[in-house]
């Protein structure tokens, strides 16, 4: 059973603050106090997501990673917005 996505855009709040670690990285929730270790590969995708603001979800999941975790294919416009 294929499950459609209600949302087309997926954000990290600009109150989550990353933090690179030789195990992955640390997310960590600037109004909650919250803090989430994740592995290399969850630190990857955090960061691009939180460096691009603002993502395509059906796009983005559709490109392959590269080994050193940047997206191929992926380009900033001017609204900091993915665009496929």
């Amino acid at each position: 059973m294929k499950r459609e996505m209600n949302f087309n855009f997926l954000k990290l709040s600009n109150r989550a603050v990353l933090r690179k670690e030789n195990f992955g990285g640390i997310l960590f929730n600037k109004d909650t106090g919250d803090v989430i270790e994740v592995d290399r590969e969850a630190f990857i995708i955090l960061s691009i997501v939180k460096a691009a603001e603002v993502v395509d979800m059906k796009a983005f999941l559709e490109l392959p990673i590269s080994h050193k975790g940047r997206r191929k294919g992926i380009r900033k416009n001017h609204n900091r917005r993915i665009c496929e």
